[in-house]
């Protein structure tokens, strides 16, 4: 008959992602979020009617935008609307910007 062996040291494998997404994440989420939830107050009313954020990752900001028209005009205001974003963050997070169409 085999014998059942005691394993000793358990831990939840919640409390090791936990631990994992808290050591590797670059920003906290409530910085993340904010971009998010604020939006339209960040960089106002023309550009959040034809922008919608998607990600951030490695301090760029992918933003998703309704047509190749808008794109273009937006690549001119890139270095405003980082700045506008990075003033209204406690760390300047956003480095970049990378617009994709929707």
């Amino acid at each position: 008959m085999e014998k059942k062996r005691i394993i000793k040291n358990v831990v939840h494998i919640g409390d090791v992602l936990q631990h994992v997404i808290k050591q590797y994440r670059y920003v906290d989420d409530t910085e993340i979020s904010q971009v998010f939830r604020h939006w339209k107050s960040m960089v106002g009313k023309d550009i959040a009617d034809i922008t919608k954020p998607k990600s951030l990752d490695n301090h760029i900001l992918t933003v998703l935008v309704n047509n190749s028209s808008d794109l273009y005009h937006l690549r001119f205001l890139k270095s405003d609307i980082i700045a506008k974003l990075n003033a209204s963050l406690p760390n300047n997070i956003i480095k970049d910007i990378k617009f994709k169409i929707a």
